[in-house]
């Protein structure tokens, strides 16, 4: 089975699981596919691929954007100081959200494991469709009271 195969695999066991394609398999890792890399999906990456990796790029460009526009004024290790603590507060959010999605969506092991488990649901073999949204019957009307 291919990396692809698996992904949507994965996709469409988290989509009935409850959560949203983007949420499941976020557009920058879908980006990093069609680049030719073969990240794993956020549930199933390091603490390091998810938290401080990220939070590190982003305290860097937070702090570069506020000392550019903002802060001109004052010291760069001040700014800098700044950027690490919105890095640490990012680290611990990110953290915080995939821990809960772990939990909310039953992940558990590896990826190779949860793949393998995958590959055997009937799942495996059904495309997935959109669920229609409910229609009224009757128009919604005031009533006067």
């Amino acid at each position: 089975m291919t990396f692809k195969e698996q992904i949507d695999l994965y996709v469409k066991d988290l989509v009935v699981k409850g959560a949203s394609k983007s949420a499941a398999y976020p557009p920058l890792y879908r980006l990093l596919c069609k680049l030719g890399f073969k990240p794993k999906p956020p549930l199933f990456a390091s603490v390091y691929q998810n938290t401080i990796l990220p939070a590190i790029v982003a305290g860097i460009i937070w702090a570069l954007i506020m000392r550019l526009t903002v802060w001109q004024d004052y010291p760069v290790s001040t700014v800098f100081l700044a950027g690490f603590s919105f890095a640490v507060l990012t680290s611990f959010a990110n953290y915080y959200q995939i821990s809960r999605n772990k939990k909310k969506y039953g992940i558990s092991g590896s990826w190779e494991n949860y793949t393998s488990k995958l590959e055997k649901l009937p799942l495996a073999n059904k495309t997935l469709h959109p669920i229609p949204s409910p229609s009224r019957s009757e128009p919604i009307s005031k009533s006067k009271h």
